[in-house]
């Protein structure tokens, strides 16, 4: 459960140092279609989230688990008690506990 939290968490803070509308310039294989010649060639520069946006990302997924949890706790009481579980991993980091 731990695990499963702090794993969507990082995934959330690498999706949002993506940066949008990366364009890549580096020369063309011309072997493989859109490939591009030379190590890291196609590497681009990440996005560096301040302390604050993480914190905001992070709670987002918190409320998100909790909405999930509170529409599916009559249908699903264990899925939705793991969800509220992992909401608390999350919280923990945070210390908003």
């Amino acid at each position: 459960m731990r695990v499963s939290a702090l794993q969507a968490a990082l995934s959330a803070i690498d999706n949002a140092e993506t940066p949008d509308n990366a364009r890549v310039e580096a020369a063309s294989s011309g072997t493989i279609a859109n490939a591009v010649v030379g190590l890291g060639a196609a590497e681009v520069a990440r996005r560096e989230l301040t302390d604050a946006q993480i914190r905001e990302l992070m709670r987002a997924e918190i409320d998100e688990r909790l909405t999930a949890a509170s529409t599916i706790n009559t249908t699903h009481p264990e899925r939705a008690a793991s969800l509220e579980a992992e909401a608390a991993v999350l919280s923990g980091l945070l210390g908003d506990v």
